[in-house]
């Protein structure tokens, strides 16, 4: 195994088990054992570990898992998915509230007119529509 995380595994796969994502795993161990690794080491660590089924002596506490969780949330950025359909937004507006289409009759609509989109960017940018106006009904 990675000779960084030589003495880590336990406490790597108890935080596994308490949840903690692998992104989560790598803050904590820069932060409390000042080891930088990438996160497929992390995630090599994990499987070898389950695959040798290691007695789970060591526990570590969960009081950080908040932290943690909110640290590598606020560090990822917040998508819009407004690029691909930010053109057609007045469209897809259009055909929700005034024709009361659903995503599939949108995305329908959508490809007969040569867009190529999915239905989950169709969902995504519905979304982001309500969004904006519960935004504009709270001001």
């Amino acid at each position: 195994m990675n000779s960084k995380l030589n003495g880590h595994h336990e406490e790597i796969l108890s935080l596994r088990i308490q949840r903690y994502t692998l992104v989560m795993i790598q803050r904590w161990l820069l932060e409390q054992r000042k080891v930088k690794v990438c996160l497929s080491a992390i995630s090599r660590s994990i499987h070898r570990s389950l695959n040798t089924q290691r007695p789970h002596s060591v526990s570590i506490s969960d009081s950080d898992f908040k932290r943690y969780r909110n640290d590598v949330d606020t560090s990822l950025q917040r998508r819009t998915y407004r690029r691909h359909l930010s053109k057609y937004i007045g469209l897809i507006e259009n055909y929700r509230h005034v024709r009361g289409f659903g995503a599939e009759q949108i995305l329908i609509e959508l490809r007969t007119q040569g867009v190529e989109t999915s239905l989950s960017s169709i969902v995504r940018m519905l979304q982001v529509i309500n969004e904006q106006k519960n935004e504009e009904s709270s001001i």
